[in-house]
């Protein structure tokens, strides 16, 4: 029950950090998707039906707090949540650098989904340059963020295993 407490509480931190302080050091106008990072990591660690679970919760509360379309990354955060969650038995969770390569594919996953799921809703046939381009600054961002976080996720998990 603690542990969905702090989930709960990290999420509506990492979305207040992501809406004020990072906001104003975006590159291009883009800016980290920390709440992305805390549900891949989330998935990392966690069972495929609660780390989907959890991905939906932030997408939603993400949704929420945006005032966009709603569900479009309640949708995105827990199918990229579902794949990570799919990939963590293949993985050596015990090297820190595993993070890297796994936020490249849920950063990649979750911006397909979203594109997608937005070309379907507003029918725009436009593709435009700028797409690839905040692509990559967005997977950058989350790249820097991945190793603390996973580093964090690693403890919290190691600590509750030895008990």
């Amino acid at each position: 029950m603690a542990r969905y407490v702090v989930l709960t509480l990290l999420s509506f931190l990492v979305l207040f950090l992501q809406s004020t302080i990072f906001s104003s050091y975006g590159i291009r106008g883009v800016i980290p998707d920390l709440v992305l990072v805390l549900v891949v990591n989330h998935a990392m660690f966690a069972s495929g039906r609660r780390s989907v679970a959890y991905g939906v919760f932030c997408g939603l509360l993400e949704d929420l707090f945006s005032a966009r379309i709603i569900g479009i990354n309640a949708i995105a955060k827990g199918i990229t949540a579902f794949i990570v969650s799919r990939l963590q038995f293949r993985l050596f969770q015990d090297n820190m650098l595993v993070g890297l390569p796994v936020m490249v594919v849920g950063t990649a996953v979750n911006l397909l989904i979203c594109f997608l799921l937005l070309y379907f809703i507003s029918g725009n046939t436009y593709v435009n340059i700028n797409i690839l381009e905040y692509g990559f600054y967005q997977l950058v961002y989350n790249c820097i963020f991945a190793i603390p976080v996973y580093y964090l996720f690693y403890r919290a998990n190691r600590k509750r295993a030895r008990f």
